[in-house]
């Protein structure tokens, strides 16, 4: 398998790869090669999601990560109350 060629996370086969090298380039290569453009066809499938994929896992991972870091203010300036400090970091 190559990569998840889509977010529904369906793999690459090698047979696949072979498709596309044979309905899309019209180079030679040797043996056992791949061409580029079936290269970078391949590469455009595996990475077209990326971006709402990012977006997706930042938006899951946004809350777990402002409990932790206002855990670590707590803990860290919690006995600067009086001073302010406290308030000014949270």
């Amino acid at each position: 398998m190559i990569c998840n060629s889509t977010s529904r996370g369906e793999p690459t086969a090698s047979d696949s790869v072979r498709l596309t090298d044979e309905r899309s380039c019209r180079t030679r290569e040797l043996p056992n090669q791949i061409p580029p453009s079936a290269i970078n066809k391949l590469i455009s499938r595996c990475t077209s999601d990326w971006t709402t994929l990012s977006s997706d896992l930042l938006d899951d991972v946004r809350p777990v990560v402002e409990v932790l870091l206002d855990r670590l203010i707590e803990t860290t300036f919690g006995g600067y109350t009086h001073g302010g400090l406290s308030t000014a970091v949270s």
